[in-house]
């Protein structure tokens, strides 16, 4: 049974204060968000205590996978929650519930789609990822159903700006894999277990997830529901962009740097995790409202928001840098407190550069996120033209390359004031747009 009240339509929601309603909005999310952050480390620091080196490998490896294979169902998310804003503020019970099934049932069938492809696949994971048996590629395969259900669900709570439900839901999801994880630890069970209870996560999270919209999975199918898988796919090349710049700081410090100081980069990184996943939930509270009007007010409020974060998560970087450095990395790394602040900089920057992105997909646009590839590019070329590049030297790139996706990106918001967003809910009776 779900543990959500069930999602009505906004008809027949209790009025309240826009402003304070907006507030207190903002707030629940920005607390479900970190503490589902605080849970998924949780989780991975159950598995270092738990199991054997070896076991982190291959748990690590698989979910790494489930994000990147994931990347289509972030898409469906987010076409699904530019559908649900771009309704009327009070629409009709039957046009709300058919926007809820087809954002259920897009990423359903994305996942499911991703999902044949993976198991077509799993000979070739066995081999690149030795793995002990085909197992750990299809349990990786049978989670992917339920991640695309529940980045349905979240699509549609998104539009409609019910974040309360889509937080609770990121508590879930995490959670139930801290649970997973302890269970695992109290049972012995090595790799396959541990992915095995993941899998059962995944699933209950999603059940969840359906059960908050409930009284609207039954129905035909949504019009036009086809279109809205080509245009997940499509914009899949900026909801990647995200997951590689987000973790490609690692893989290039590993490549060019030698054992140690990639080892010390790989401290220093989390710093950059922490500082662009802190803000991300702001991208995701001012999508709806970006989706919705043709205004810079909201895409610029939601970049000033973000800068305003990343402004003082480096100065406390500054302040604070040997104490964080300590406490991340232990007492040996006290040496690395002097580049705490840069590496801050570096993932608030590109959070801005995210709300950059995700305004494009706002508008049902890609042009953001191909910049975002462009400053990607540029900074991966630039490492390899770099003779013995230090860490400093790494940061100091990507701090350019984020700095090229940020002004590429404000430009095209100055350019589109002449242009309203695409309209991704058309008239009834016309036809529909991807």
């Amino acid at each position: 049974m779900s543990t959500l009240p069930e999602v009505s339509s906004p008809s027949t929601a209790t009025p309240r204060s826009r402003t304070g309603g907006h507030t207190g909005s903002a707030a629940a999310l920005a607390v479900m968000s970190l503490l589902g952050n605080v849970l998924g480390y949780l989780f991975f620091l159950i598995l270092n205590r738990t199991q054997s080196a070896s076991d982190v490998g291959v748990v690590t490896a698989i979910l790494n996978l489930t994000i990147v294979t994931g990347v289509p169902a972030l898409a469906a998310q987010l076409v699904s929650a530019r559908r649900a804003a771009q309704m009327p503020r009070h629409p009709e019970a039957a046009d709300l519930a058919a926007v809820a099934r087809g954002s259920l049932r897009t990423g359903v069938g994305l996942g499911t789609l991703f999902t044949v492809l993976v198991v077509a696949l799993a000979p070739v994971l066995h081999q690149v990822l030795r793995l002990s048996s085909l197992l750990p590629a299809l349990l990786l395969a049978a989670t992917l159903p339920a991640t695309g259900a529940l980045f349905g669900v979240q699509g549609f709570l998104q539009g409609r700006r019910r974040f309360a439900h889509y937080g609770v839901l990121t508590v879930v999801s995490t959670g139930t894999r801290v649970v997973a994880a302890l269970l695992a630890a109290h049972w012995g069970l090595a790799a396959d277990g541990v992915l095995l209870l993941t899998v059962v996560a995944a699933w209950l999270t999603a059940g969840v997830a359906m059960g908050s919209i409930r009284g609207h999975l039954h129905g035909p199918a949504t019009p036009g529901e086809r279109s809205w898988m080509l245009a997940s796919l499509h914009a899949s090349a900026s909801t990647a962009v995200v997951i590689v710049v987000a973790n490609l700081d690692a893989p290039l410090a590993r490549h060019l740097l030698s054992g140690v100081e990639a080892g010390e980069y790989a401290v220093l990184s989390l710093f950059t995790k922490a500082a662009f996943w802190g803000p991300a939930f702001l991208a995701t509270f001012f999508f709806p409202v970006m989706a919705r009007s043709a205004s810079l007010r909201h895409a610029l409020a939601a970049i000033g928001a973000t800068a305003g974060i990343a402004v003082l998560g480096v100065g406390a970087g500054a302040v604070f840098a040997e104490p964080l450095i300590a406490l991340v990395g232990g007492a040996s790394y006290r040496g690395l407190a002097s580049a705490v602040p840069l590496f801050i900089g570096v993932g608030a920057l590109w959070s801005v550069g995210q709300v950059v992105v995700y305004w494009g997909l706002a508008r049902g646009e890609q042009a953001s996120g191909y910049a975002a590839w462009l400053a990607v590019a540029v900074v991966i070329v630039a490492a390899l033209l770099i003779e013995h590049p230090t860490a400093l030297v790494i940061a100091s790139l990507l701090i350019g390359g984020a700095a090229l996706h940020v002004c590429l990106g404000l430009g095209l918001l100055v350019w589109s004031r002449v242009r309203p967003p695409v309209v991704a809910v058309p008239p009834p009776g016309s036809p529909e747009p991807l």
